[in-house]
């Protein structure tokens, strides 16, 4: 004879597992796309991989998402008049508001991110070399695993309209075992809002 759960009991165990699982969701996987580094096979292995938002006007970028303050998807945008033009190849600005154009925000800050996955490969680890330059609507800052790597404005440029220049970084350290994230807050004085990225990420496996 079959047991049955009374109604009760089993649909308080069902909402304690979906908030658990949204609990889980929302802790780990922040950044919605994630790239996977390969495992260490060799002493020197070096795998290169491309941080820059890539996104074309209306499409959505395959790297970067926004985080806050709510997920979003990164879509690409065409530059808003004064936002670095001619000074970037690239320009490729995100957004994460639907259609190609630029739209005005309120005042706040927009983060987003993008992620790589490091796998544990014993007897390794895992040297980065982050090198890059970056732009925002109005200014805004650059963090790596939360570590602030760079600001705008800064000791060096002094102007508070970071959609004008490029602001240039460069960090190295070890990386970790997951995920390893770089994130862009952009801090938006009201009107247009976003975010350029031309970065990259060197991982180079040590033995320890």
């Amino acid at each position: 004879m079959k047991k049955h759960i009374p109604l009760l009991v089993a649909a308080t165990f069902a909402m304690a597992c979906t908030f658990a699982a949204a609990d889980q969701a929302g802790t780990e996987s922040a950044p919605v796309k994630t790239v996977k580094a390969k495992k260490c096979k060799k002493d020197g292995q070096t795998q290169v991989f491309d941080m820059s938002t890539t996104a074309t006007p209306g499409a959505p970028d395959t790297l970067w998402s926004q985080i806050a303050p709510s997920p979003a998807t990164a879509i690409g945008k065409t530059p808003y008049p004064g936002w670095n033009a001619p000074l970037s190849t690239l320009n490729h600005w995100v957004q994460g508001t639907p259609g190609a154009s630029a739209t005005s925000a309120p005042a706040g800050t927009y983060s987003y991110a993008a992620s790589i996955a490091v796998p544990s490969s014993p007897g390794f680890i895992y040297l980065y070399s982050l090198t890059g330059k970056w732009s925002a609507d109005n200014t805004g800052n650059v963090y790596f695993n939360g570590t602030l790597i760079s600001k705008c404005p800064s000791s060096t440029q002094a102007s508070s309209l970071c959609f004008t220049y490029h602001t240039v970084f460069a960090t190295t350290g070890t990386a970790l075992t997951g995920l390893n994230t770089l994130q862009v807050d952009d801090v938006n004085w009201g009107g247009p809002a976003g975010a350029l990225m031309e970065g990259e990420l060197k991982l180079t496996c040590t033995r320890t």
